[in-house]
């Protein structure tokens, strides 16, 4: 499925630059008309020849890029849910002492945001992108093979694009990461209100509560806001290059004409179109990159507790299992302090035992087990 989903992005990248070849021709079929150098007969087979040139590239153009587009959404759909199935089974896995810590972060915040987020960077932005660069390589390949040297003039633009678009992507990444990290902070503060609300609301902690997520969410925007100045580098930049890049090849391309360098009128259009053609693919894989660089943040995020190993599996099968065990149960010097508050012992010392009076009924049931121990210290 993504091989076909490739051949189409390719196929619908190709095309564009194909069609600036077609309309290249069209103005050459005009201008002869226009001085005479053609007759109205061979006008209107050019313009009927050129016509159903167009007709076909747009019916490829539409095949390609609804098949990528339901190719790929249709398997982003698939990966996103396997994704979340190994994040809910590998959470699963998790020594509860992960839960108290911060690594956990929140667990519904990952399933939902950080995997739609990673739905979006693969689905229709990715095939976005990949179409882009085709057009970007394919454009000036079609604009080197009709006139090389009034290529190269307009090309100095695409190495400014390129630098602009690479620094500017980097900044935004770390940026995107950063804040990732504060919403999931966010989410886990609000998971941990709303499962204890009624202890919240007895010792009127609320207030405190809801100052700290405030603070979370300033923090927030605090580095979001300083995506902005990031953005209007990178957007002023390129279509500064891109209308340079114009200017530039409409006065060498009327001087390469005038003397005689390029006889057909046709050939600078199709060059200078060509040209800004690739240009504006860079500028489109821009807004790409960054849903691409989220949907990244994102997965990482997903993958550290996917990838965790837990220091008691649950889930595992390895190990020695009695056929039967017999005896008491007995807490000796028992010492615990939850891993979010190591400096504070909730049990120092606990010595206690607990009678067995057959499999499945103690003298004391689990509830009541540390509870009352607890209550006597």
């Amino acid at each position: 499925m993504n091989g076909v989903a490739l051949v189409c992005m390719i196929g619908a990248g190709v095309l564009l630059p194909l069609m600036d070849l077609v309309f290249g021709r069209f103005v050459t079929v005009f201008n002869n008309f226009i001085t005479g150098a053609a007759g109205a007969d061979e006008f209107r087979s050019g313009i009927n020849e050129y016509t159903l040139y167009f007709v076909y590239l747009f019916v490829a153009k539409f095949v390609f890029t609804y098949g990528w587009a339901t190719l790929l959404s249709t398997n982003a759909i698939r990966t996103t849910r396997s994704l979340r199935i190994d994040f809910i089974r590998q959470t699963l896995r998790q020594e509860i002492a992960f839960f108290d810590s911060s690594e956990a972060g929140s667990i519904s915040g990952h399933v939902t945001t950080n995997a739609n987020l990673v739905n979006q960077g693969i689905s229709e932005k990715l095939g976005l992108a990949i179409t882009a660069m085709v057009t970007f390589f394919a454009a000036f390949v079609v604009a080197f093979s009709v006139q090389w040297k009034l290529t190269l003039i307009t090309i100095c633009i695409v190495p400014a694009i390129v630098l602009s678009t690479s620094v500017c992507m980097a900044i935004d990444a770390g940026q995107e990461k950063e804040i990732m990290g504060i919403y999931s902070r966010a989410g886990r503060l609000a998971e941990e209100v709303f499962s204890s609300v009624r202890n919240v609301y007895v010792f009127w902690a609320y207030p405190k509560l809801s100052r700290k997520y405030g603070a979370l969410l300033e923090e927030a925007a605090v580095v979001g806001a300083r995506k902005s100045p990031n953005y209007a580098v990178l957007f002023s930049v390129e279509f500064f290059c891109i209308y340079s890049g114009y200017g530039l090849a409409f006065w060498q391309g009327i001087r390469m004409y005038h003397s005689g360098e390029i006889t057909e009128p046709g050939r600078i259009v199709t060059v200078i179109f060509a040209v800004l053609l690739g240009a504006q693919a860079l500028t489109q894989i821009a807004p790409q990159t960054v849903v691409i660089s989220k949907a990244a943040a994102a997965a990482h995020q997903l993958f550290q507790t996917i990838d965790r190993v837990s220091n008691i599996d649950s889930l595992s099968d390895d190990g020695v299992k009695p056929e039967e065990c017999h005896g008491d149960l007995e807490f000796r010097d028992v010492v615990f302090a939850y891993p979010s508050r190591p400096d504070t012992k909730v049990l120092k010392g606990l010595t206690r035992p607990v009678t067995c009076i057959s499999p499945g009924a103690c003298l004391l049931d689990s509830s009541s087990t540390l509870p009352i121990p607890a209550r006597q210290r």
